[in-house]
């Protein structure tokens, strides 16, 4: 089935994941030849005047011969990934990037060992920001638990409180004063109650019995 430009396009875009400035160097190195052909070598100088002419990667931008060479730098990236893609499994770093299968690949503009990377780096992301949400998820569950805790043991309070206020009543009926006891303070002891004032000045005025007095006459009364 034949590619639409965009599928094309967007194909290139991810399967050549070497940078513009990447491939010509890896293509001057003694490296680079050790594939065996030179089918691959060609592919990489078109793959390097295509990243060059449009390094903004604009669609607008590419040839259709650009677009034919970018079609066939897809297919092969592809089929060779899904033959030999297991070498990443089975292989060290420096094992595979010494395979004939990676420098040819890198030929075609994709390094199998910068995609290893990529991976390993999004799963290790991955595996980051789901341990922050745990983390995340578990703090705020104590917080809320800290919450409830800390309304139960005020609302305790207030209710024992409210249940140990008591007052004491005069026999008139008049509440002279209050006698609070509070959770672990010492209970506050009522005031005397004032005298009338009346009745002190009453009892301060009150005359002393008259004294028998001597009469005139030396005698007594």
């Amino acid at each position: 089935m034949v590619k639409s430009k965009e599928d094309t396009i967007a194909g290139f875009n991810e399967q050549v994941n070497m940078t513009v400035g990447e491939p010509e160097p890896w293509l001057a190195s003694d490296k680079s030849h050790e594939a065996g052909t030179g089918v691959g070598l060609q592919s990489g100088k078109k793959i390097v005047e295509i990243l060059k002419k449009n390094p903004d990667k604009d669609p607008s931008a590419y040839e259709q011969k650009d677009l034919d060479h970018m079609h066939k730098v897809v297919g092969y990236i592809n089929r060779h990934l899904a033959q030999e893609g297991h070498l990443k499994e089975t292989k060290t770093k420096q094992e595979l990037a010494n395979t004939k299968s990676t420098i040819s690949l890198k030929n075609w503009g994709h390094d199998p060992i910068k995609s290893m990377n990529e991976e390993r780096e999004s799963v290790q992301n991955d595996l980051t920001s789901s341990e922050d949400e745990k983390t995340s998820g578990s703090s705020a569950k104590s917080k809320r638990k800290r919450e409830e805790s800390e309304d139960s043991k005020a609302s305790t309070i207030k209710k024992r409180r409210k249940d140990n206020h008591a007052k004491t009543i005069d026999n008139d009926g008049s509440s002279d004063h209050v006698i609070t006891f509070n959770s672990g303070t010492k209970p506050v002891q009522p005031k005397p109650r004032k005298k009338d004032s009346k009745c002190v000045q009453r009892m301060g005025t009150r005359k002393s019995p008259r004294r028998k007095t001597d009469r005139p006459d030396g005698k007594t009364r």
